[in-house]
């Protein structure tokens, strides 16, 4: 493991980056219980969400990557 120290070779770096990391992992159980309410709640949302985000992908397949997959290809063979 590297080591941390500072100009005098104590660990303070090391213990202040703990602290950090502890710190900023406080929130996770305060915000799940809230979370999974809310998921509980709207479950019946779940097939209306995931359709739309289907929709939405197999738009952007037909209205972006097939084009540029063609044009590309076409560029390919003219250069060939």
């Amino acid at each position: 493991m590297t080591e941390a120290k500072d100009a005098n070779g104590s660990d303070l770096f090391v213990f202040l980056f703990l602290q950090m990391a502890v710190i900023s992992s406080l929130p996770q159980p305060l915000v799940a219980v809230p979370a999974y309410l809310f998921v509980e709640w709207f479950t019946f949302l779940l097939p209306i969400g995931l359709g739309c985000a289907a929709g939405t992908m197999i738009w952007m397949v037909f209205a972006e990557l097939i084009p540029d997959g063609l044009v590309f290809y076409l560029l390919r063979l003219l250069c060939l």
